[in-house]
């Protein structure tokens, strides 16, 4: 039994979703280790430190006004 094949649109929507984290987490690698080499290490964890704390704090008003 042969299993359907997810709608085009939404293959097209994963591929662009996960290609875009993808290029997300390499930048932001990039920047954090760029700054660390050049001997900015104090800016290279704030650049981390407020990357983490203002991503996770957006997700979670995210989930607080989809949930009200």
């Amino acid at each position: 039994m042969a299993r359907p094949h997810p709608d085009v649109r939404i293959q097209l929507a994963l591929a662009t979703g996960v290609c875009g984290g993808f290029s997300t987490m390499s930048t932001f690698s990039w920047e954090a280790l760029q700054w660390a080499k050049t001997g900015s290490t104090l800016m290279a964890l704030g650049y981390i430190t407020a990357t983490l704390v203002l991503s996770i704090g957006a997700a979670a008003a995210a989930y607080a006004l989809a949930n009200k």
